[in-house]
């Protein structure tokens, strides 16, 4: 069996470190791939208030991008993620401040390599970061979330209109309705 079989092979959520780039902004809201009993024995049980940063990517800009892993539900890190465990820090919080675009520097110039760029966890622990007292990073996290869930609604509202649109222009265009 391949990785890729591997990663829809269970009932198990897994969180692969391309999905960090392709399926998920900041914190992880729902899961794309899942691995069995067997393929989880061998990879890293997740941890409420884990933050995965991708070990690789294609460039040294989005090297190290990030997510917070929120929810208490068994999931598991697949392959070239790097896993950081706080204790005193709003993980939700950190989902979002790890990737703004001051760390993001600083990530990418810990980088390594040219076609395909790596960052370890020793680089990633070397990133200097300035927080709030934790109940301002709650409070800061809270706002950041209520925005994305209505930018969320407000997308959803423009593919409804954008689906919407289309048909119109098909009635119109196909002459089964007429302006008057």
């Amino acid at each position: 069996m391949n990785k890729a079989d591997e990663s829809i092979s269970g009932s198990l959520a897994c969180v692969r470190y391309g999905e960090i780039y392709t399926q998920h902004n900041d914190y992880i809201k729902a899961f794309h791939s899942w691995i069995s009993r067997d393929v989880a024995a061998t990879a890293t049980r997740l941890k409420q208030g884990d933050i995965l940063f991708a070990g690789s990517g294609e460039t040294k800009e989005e090297i190290g991008k990030c997510i917070a892993f929120v929810d208490d539900v068994e999931a598991y890190a697949g392959g070239d993620i790097v896993i950081l465990r706080s204790k005193d820090a709003d993980p939700l919080f950190l989902g979002y401040y790890l990737n703004t675009v001051s760390i993001n520097r600083q990530k990418a110039s810990r980088g390594q390599g040219d076609a395909v760029v790596h960052i370890s966890a020793a680089s990633l622990a070397d990133i200097q970061c300035a927080f709030p007292p934790v109940a301002e990073q709650t409070a800061i996290a809270a706002i950041l979330s209520d925005l994305d869930a209505e930018i969320a609604t407000l997308e959803d509202k423009l593919a409804k209109a954008r689906c919407l649109k289309q048909g119109m222009m098909q009635e119109l265009l196909t002459g089964r309705i007429r302006l008057v």
